[in-house]
């Protein structure tokens, strides 16, 4: 069997598997397989080379519409059909991802403004926060629900059955961490570490280059320790990924634990009354404004930061799940 007959059969088993009861689901899997790669094997050997496309497409169809064959082995009834699961998905964790980051940021917005009632004032930001997403994943639901009892109306038409209409088979969470990927952000961490200990500094002196009469206010001095810490431990991380690339979990968890140690040492520099001050003057000179832009820039700066944490933290968590839930990794002949 070739790759393209491979490919067909496997979109074919999973459009059925996932219509299956969940405790039955592998071993009928494994049965269709069976029977389909043994058909496709004979027809192979009788004609003496691999299959086309088109032969391939003739036998899946002998075998039945991928509703009408799960409904042989007794096919679950969803709210929201399998057709139109995955887009829902991704529907609710854009909901998600845009309503995550605006919480935070409405919460750091309550802490840093807050002169009295804190507590009052958090509560009160979570509550519509929590009003508005909640609303919007209703209405989220409610449309999927119509779409899906929609598009289950039409796929138990046989005419409109089409090979196109199969599922792509979902890439296996357990494949190797790309390379580009965790050198990117190896590189990240080492620049990032080289700015807090001051390097760059250094690198000007090397370059020639004049030293901006601005001085960094001590609130960069007393988050040395945690955030070096954090730093290293990141560039370990990213090392640790290009070694064993299928360490997967263990890459996933401690980028979440690392993402959750970050951000408190964001909300303490966001708290803080300014990052930057000028060097012997009083700040009202032109190098006063330029103070003043350069601490709304970094504080701009530091709210992106933050936000990119937590949804870096909540992305990795999700995933976790998810691979936590596949024993082992996928063997090419286990796709189903």
């Amino acid at each position: 069997m070739n790759d393209q007959a491979r490919s067909l059969v496997d979109r074919y088993i999973y459009a059925i598997r996932r219509l299956l009861p969940r405790t039955q689901r592998d071993d009928i899997a494994a049965e269709l397989r069976e029977a389909l790669e043994s058909q496709v094997d004979s027809e192979e050997s009788r004609a003496g080379r691999f299959l086309h496309g088109e032969e391939i497409a003739a036998i899946l169809k002998r075998f039945g519409q991928p509703r009408e064959v799960a409904a042989r082995y007794g096919s679950q009834q969803y709210l929201i059909g399998p057709d139109v699961f995955p887009s829902y998905l991704m529907a609710v964790k854009i909901v998600l991802w845009f309503m995550v980051p605006v919480t935070v940021f409405l919460v750091l917005l309550s802490i840093v403004t807050a002169e009295d009632h804190l507590f009052e004032r958090l509560l009160n930001t979570l509550w519509t926060v929590l009003s508005i997403g909640l609303v919007n994943l209703s209405i989220v639901t409610l449309m999927f629900v119509y779409f899906g009892r929609a598009s289950s109306g039409n796929l138990n038409d046989d005419a409109d059955w089409d090979l196109d209409d199969l599922p792509e088979v979902p890439a296996d969470p357990n494949a190797p961490l790309p390379r580009s990927e965790l050198i990117g952000s190896l590189v990240g961490f080492v620049l990032m570490l080289c700015w807090w200990l001051g390097l760059n500094a250094a690198l000007q002196r090397w370059f020639g280059w004049g030293a901006l009469p601005i001085v960094w206010t001590p609130v960069w001095a007393d988050l040395t320790v945690a955030a070096v810490s954090i730093l290293v431990a990141g560039i370990v991380r990213e090392l640790m990924g290009l070694i064993r690339p299928h360490w997967i979990r263990t890459y996933l968890a401690s980028g979440a634990i690392l993402d959750v140690l970050a951000l408190p040492v964001l909300f303490r520099l966001l708290a803080a009354d300014n990052y930057v001050a000028v060097a012997g003057g009083t700040g009202q000179s032109p190098m006063g404004i330029f103070a003043f832009m350069f601490n709304a820039m970094i504080f701009v700066g530091l709210i992106l930061m933050s936000l990119i944490a937590v949804f870096d933290c909540v992305r990795d968590v999700s995933r976790l799940v998810h691979v936590s839930r596949i024993p082992f990794r996928a063997s090419p002949g286990s796709r189903v």
